[in-house]
């Protein structure tokens, strides 16, 4: 029967989504806030013309990139910090976060930003992209971070990357 069940909802759903699993849960539960963790995906394409493939699935940038300080400023994102500089104002609610895993690699032509974290506020996840770029394109030092993160003022930051390089590539329960 189960298997049944998750034919049938894949064949109901986009093909960008696909179900792996699933289980019975309480009245109670809610996808959202029962949630422990998350895990999302930047996908950086680092050339000067764009990939019909990946369309919609990458940031196409044609500036070279320092991964290796961008991996660095990621590291500064590691642990529990107030990322009001990155997150989009929610009167009332708490810009406190902590991350677990924040890190920059390569995998051929795309450079990719993997982060980890309980949870994340609005545009947290693309404004550290815009800043990781910013550094790795030479037009921020990568010592000037700890400032943008402890002014705790979004306008004095870098905006945010495009949603279309972004991916939510899991969530634990």
């Amino acid at each position: 029967m189960p298997d049944k069940i998750m034919r049938s909802l894949n064949k109901r759903l986009a093909p960008s989504i696909a179900v792996l699993s699933f289980e019975q849960v309480a009245d109670s539960f809610h996808a959202r806030f029962d949630a422990v963790g998350r895990v999302y995906r930047y996908q950086i394409l680092d050339r000067p013309y764009p990939d019909p493939f990946l369309a919609g699935r990458v940031w196409n940038l044609h500036h070279d990139l320092d991964v290796e300080k961008m991996h660095r400023v990621a590291q500064q994102f590691v642990g529990t910090h107030d990322f009001a500089s990155f997150c989009r104002a929610a009167p009332g609610r708490s810009t406190i976060r902590t991350v677990k895993v924040a890190s920059w690699h390569k995998e051929g032509e795309l450079t990719v930003f993997r982060v980890e974290a309980s949870s994340f506020c609005h545009q947290m996840v693309r404004s550290l992209v815009a800043l990781s770029v910013d550094v790795g394109r030479g037009k921020l030092h990568e010592d000037d971070v700890p400032a943008i993160v402890e002014a705790k003022d979004r306008r004095g930051g870098n905006g945010a990357a495009p949603a279309r390089g972004l991916t939510l590539v899991r969530v634990d329960y």
